[in-house]
């Protein structure tokens, strides 16, 4: 087993620690700006896995004209919160990766329901989607592939 951790943020957040254990979970409330922060720093420099490796992954905002014109709501506050995550990253010297938004479609509600990976919320289900797409494609770990046969 990996000896990183893997922290993926969408706006929700799934974490699988060194020993192969998921943990997910949202911001709760309005304003996550300083919540984010510190559970970026939980993540990286408190607990039992203080001094393991630690790989970030966060969904990649692509604004969309397109969304506009047909109506859909555009949440700007997104591209905050993706600040955070980069400037954390850059001040601490934690690898990020982008994902792009796509990739959270490789895993469906049915291969998490499969990997029982199914969490509650929509934000926590694409965060884990997130995090197995780039075990899967970055990392090469296939265990996950299983559901897809």
């Amino acid at each position: 087993m990996s000896q990183r951790k893997y922290v993926s943020l969408d706006p929700g957040w799934a974490v699988r620690d060194p020993d192969g254990t998921f943990r997910h979970g949202v911001f709760e409330g309005e304003d996550h700006h300083l919540d984010l922060w510190k559970f970026l720093q939980d993540q990286v420099f408190r607990g039992d896995l203080a001094n393991t490796s630690v790989q970030i992954i966060c969904e990649k905002f692509n604004y969309q004209r397109r969304q506009l014109d047909k109506g859909v709501n555009l949440v700007l506050i997104s591209r905050n919160y993706i600040g955070i995550v980069e400037l954390f990253s850059q001040m601490y010297a934690i690898p990020l990766y982008m994902s792009q938004v796509a990739n959270k479609e490789f895993f469906n509600n049915k291969n998490l329901r499969d990997l029982n990976l199914y969490y509650p919320t929509e934000h926590e289900r694409d965060a884990v989607s997130h995090l197995l797409w780039y075990l899967t494609n970055i990392e090469k770990d296939h265990q996950y592939l299983q559901v897809k046969r």
